[in-house]
């Protein structure tokens, strides 16, 4: 897996935050709402993935392994912040990696927010897949945009080529698929994981009712 990894330019691991200090003078009356988990925070949880049977893992210092011996990662490199399931609260995306051994590496969507007690919830997860490069990794409005080169109709599981922008929601706790574009080329620019940010592109669709080609 960490051979995969570097390949991508990733950091296993939560990154080390430094603390902040005051409050920049802001209006302590205004009530914002819980915030969502921090990368910090989600890095010393019990996560649940079902790829692995819903089996549950307790992560230290960003990494787990199962009763299995399946290892666990939460990737630093890759989290987004926005409120992905409607509700007015603000949940954190997180890709988390798995390898149970053998030549997988299977990436995981997975959502967080802030419970009653002020501690990280688990929300959601879902399976990206086996063996991907992630390029862009970022929330676009009530939306998660992942940019992903993936297996093809033609490819074996490790060689992906097909580059896709996908776009993820979470409707009644799970995510869904809302959108996936295949895109025609990969930016010359884009090599070994290094992304060409696009502030241009932003997800289309219903976010409520009406027709929408959420999986």
């Amino acid at each position: 897996m960490r051979e995969h990894l570097r390949r991508l330019g990733l950091s296993i691991g939560v990154a080390t935050m430094a603390a902040c200090g005051g409050d920049g003078g802001a209006d302590s009356s205004v009530d914002e709402g819980p915030r969502p988990p921090s990368l910090q925070e989600l890095g010393g949880m019990a996560i649940s993935l079902t790829s692995l049977d819903s089996t549950e893992v307790r992560l230290a210092d960003g990494g787990g392994v199962t009763e299995s011996g399946a290892r666990v990662a939460l990737l630093a490199a890759y989290s987004a912040e926005g409120d992905f399931d409607g509700d007015g609260a603000d949940e954190t995306a997180a890709l988390v990696v798995v390898e149970p051994g053998g030549t997988g590496v299977f990436m995981n969507l997975v959502a967080f927010r802030t419970g009653d007690d002020g501690e990280p919830v688990q929300v959601s997860d879902r399976l990206l897949g086996d063996r991907q490069q992630i390029h862009r990794f970022e929330a676009v409005a009530d939306s998660l945009l992942v940019e992903i080169t993936t297996q093809g109709p033609s490819d074996p599981m490790c060689c992906p080529t097909r580059r896709a922008q996908q776009v993820y929601r979470i409707q009644d706790g799970v995510w869904r698929l809302w959108r996936d574009n295949t895109l025609s080329a990969a930016p010359p620019d884009v090599q070994d994981g290094v992304q060409r940010r696009d502030s241009s592109l932003a997800p289309a669709g219903p976010r409520r009712g009406g027709q929408s080609s959420a999986t």
